[in-house]
């Protein structure tokens, strides 16, 4: 049974969100990128509305390396990281490549994008832009049922590991915030500042599509003047506390309600 998406259409995202596909074979259906972009720049030529596959030689920069191609020794000592200034020193550059996620090598040649509205296939990240408001409710909406933390992992360079292979391989949800990410990212001003970008892999969708269908989106307001008897109230709903025993003068021990 294809996911039901429908739930999605409530945010009124401005830009779609956008499935990834890692694949082997040459896609059917889809037409190859137009022109070369950096692996990160492929999403915002989705956001455009275009659904697309690449392969290795539609590459800018060095987002194959992420996808199993072959890192240089010299890229692996940390030297170029180091040069560009993105590190102190080579040995601190090393430790990006160290942790690098990486496809194995020769499991991937192609790579499809596509806005939703335009995707056919199944996707094994979704990559969704948002505002802050609606990061918060899709990352609340990944641990609605189980309570794991939430967690945001990228490194100074190749954002594109950690926006793309980092969660299909891991399983994980994971975000980052435009400003706070890779240099590339920076540098090509890939989306404005303050975008936060949530990737939710294929072992994660269906969860936080049910969990944003019952879950509820707005958080209760609680007024700091009346927060103590609004979260006692609370509690008493839940069969936490007793009811409140509170009169107009204060508490059954004569204390005057102050707030937390």
């Amino acid at each position: 049974m294809d996911p039901d998406y429908s739930i999605l259409d409530r945010f009124d995202f401005s830009r779609p969100p956008v499935g990834v596909k890692f694949l082997y074979d040459k896609p059917e259906g889809l037409e190859r990128l137009k022109a070369k972009r950096p692996f990160c720049m492929m999403l915002t030529e989705a956001h455009r509305g275009e659904a697309f596959y690449a392969g290795e030689e539609d590459h800018l920069c060095h987002g194959m390396f992420c996808l199993g191609g072959d890192i240089p020794p010299y890229y692996e000592t940390g030297a170029v990281v180091a040069e560009v200034g993105q590190v102190a020193d080579p040995r601190a550059g090393r430790e990006v490549y160290r942790t690098l996620p990486r496809l194995p090598k020769g499991t991937v040649t192609y790579v499809a994008f596509a806005p939703l509205a335009k995707m056919s296939f199944d996707p094994d990240v979704m990559v969704f832009a948002g505002t802050i408001e609606q990061a918060e409710i899709l990352l609340r909406a990944s641990t609605y049922t189980n309570g794991k933390l939430w967690t945001a992992k990228t490194s100074v360079v190749l954002g594109c590991a950690w926006l793309y292979v980092h969660p299909f391989v891991s399983g994980e949800v994971n975000y980052m915030i435009m400003g706070i990410n890779a240099g590339g990212m920076i540098a090509f001003k890939l989306l404005p500042v303050g975008v936060v970008l949530v990737s939710v892999p294929f072992q994660q969708l269906p969860g936080v599509l049910a969990n944003l269908r019952q879950m509820p989106w707005e958080h209760p307001e609680m007024p700091p003047e009346n927060v103590s008897e609004e979260f006692r109230e609370l509690m008493n709903d839940l069969g936490e506390v007793e009811p409140s025993r509170k009169t107009d003068a204060g508490d059954s021990h004569g204390r005057t309600n102050q707030g937390t």
